[in-house]
């Protein structure tokens, strides 16, 4: 799985118990995105028992790709999808079925495109799986995000390129556009992501959005319904993506 950029790991003070968020701080909102989804039913009805909001990102043409987005989609979370796209070190990375190649022309590329968001039901938007070498060329991201534009979906960048074009095709296109912040499981271990995730409650974090992305690792599920009673006596509340977008476009 192909990531770049910062992820919240390495060792933190223990909490016990869970802190109470203070009268006067301000409210913080978390975009919880687990990518990945269409091959395990089992991590998706793991999530789903989690009870809070999450927006499930689902790769296409995968044995569960429907099933998966309508069973989010039935219990009231957001669905997006995961939109394969070529990495540096292609063919020996593979994104999977349904990628764009920087080799193919528009036409090919929009036929993928309509190809891949017919197999995902229910989406609000898109973000990328791998594409750090597709991502860097704004050409063939203006394309995609016009026809994402016509209809009303939004792009998250999940930044797995640190020369992504995203944003100056987004401005181009004039399209909702957002950035992941924090990638949560880099090293796939469960220890390491629970410390992740409670560093996110760290009061000195001065910030009001995030857009944390995971992926439906064993490690990162335990983590989660560990973390869960220190979040629910947190000031920080988990929302869908589009929430986020909301209330940060202008």
């Amino acid at each position: 799985m192909e990531r770049t950029g910062p992820s919240v790991s390495g060792d933190i003070k223990k909490i016990d118990p869970p802190p109470r968020a203070r009268e006067d701080a301000p409210r913080r909102f978390m975009a919880l995105v687990i990518d990945d989804i269409g091959y395990d039913m089992t991590a998706v009805d793991t999530l789903l028992a989690l009870n809070i909001p999450i927006t499930f990102s689902v790769l296409p043409h995968c044995p569960y790709s429907a099933v998966s987005a309508r069973r989010a989609h039935e219990a009231g979370h957001e669905v997006i999808l995961h939109l394969p796209m070529e990495p540096l070190g292609y063919p020996d990375a593979d994104p999977g079925e349904g990628a764009l190649l920087v080799g193919m022309t528009r036409r090919e590329i929009l036929k993928t495109v309509e190809s891949n968001l017919r197999s995902v039901p229910y989406i609000s938007g898109v973000n990328n799986h791998m594409g750090s070498r597709f991502m860097e060329h704004e050409d063939k991201l203006i394309a995609i995000f016009s026809e994402l534009k016509k209809r009303r979906l939004f792009f998250l960048d999940s930044l797995t390129s640190p020369t992504t074009k995203g944003r100056s095709a987004a401005n181009t296109v004039a399209i909702d556009y957002i950035t992941r912040d924090i990638f949560l499981d880099n090293s796939r271990n469960r220890e390491d992501t629970f410390k992740a995730l409670l560093k996110l409650l760290d009061m000195d974090n001065h910030w009001t959005t995030l857009v944390v992305i995971g992926h439906p690792y064993p490690s990162t599920l335990e983590a989660l319904e560990r973390a869960l009673p220190y979040f629910a006596e947190s000031d920080i509340e988990t929302v869908p993506l589009s929430h986020i977008i909301n209330r940060c476009m202008p």
